[in-house]
């Protein structure tokens, strides 16, 4: 009869005195958080393989040098003239610029879809004066490059994932490089151009 009584107590205590269990020791909490790390551990590898797959690549434009072939302020007047095949040119510069590839592949010559990319100095564009180029390793075409009234083309062509190009190119007037075109999973990066140095005037 005693362990009747004591069942019978113990089935009429109430839910409300039972002991609290703490949330780091619930079973639902951790079935939650497994699945939780479950679904950030795939977004994570399915990110990792799509980048793996598809590697962004780098190409980097940046202008090297300007030189003024008649700066102001030497005081040579109109007795200097520079020409170029017989044409006078009313502003010489000559202006270096440079692309180096910094990526994890290749970029195809697919890349350029058909378009060359395009180097505008928005003036007119005497001629080429010096080209350059380094893929890296053997066996690698030099890309084509066609000087337009204002610009050079540039491709398409396949660049290694560390090519670096050089163009030195004389024009009349004072540059203002701007880069045209696009190339697929590409980011071209530009820089400013580095201070233009001009001589002090005599006093």
């Amino acid at each position: 009869m005693a362990a009747t009584a004591a069942t019978r107590a113990a089935v009429r205590t109430p839910l409300s005195q039972a002991p609290p269990v703490d949330w780091y020791a619930s079973g639902t909490f951790w079935a939650i958080a497994a699945v939780a790390v479950a679904v950030i551990a795939i977004a994570v590898g399915t990110w990792s393989a799509f980048r793996s797959a598809n590697p962004r690549r780098h190409l980097h434009i940046t202008e090297d040098s300007l030189v003024s072939l008649l700066p102001s302020g030497l005081g040579l007047g109109d007795d200097v003239e520079v020409h170029r095949r017989g044409k006078v040119l009313s502003n010489p510069h000559v202006i270096t610029v440079s692309l180096v590839s910094r990526s994890a592949r290749d970029i195809p010559r697919a890349a350029f879809d058909g378009t060359p990319l395009t180097l505008d100095f928005g003036v007119p564009v005497i001629g080429l004066l010096e080209q350059w180029s380094d893929p890296g390793r053997a066996a690698v075409c030099k890309p084509s490059v066609t000087v337009t009234a204002t610009a050079l083309t540039i491709g398409p062509a396949l660049l290694t994932r560390s090519h670096e190009l050089r163009y030195t190119v004389l024009v009349d007037g004072e540059p203002n490089l701007a880069i045209q075109g696009e190339l697929a999973d590409v980011h071209i990066h530009t820089k400013p151009p580095r201070p233009r140095m001009t001589p002090a005037a005599s006093c």
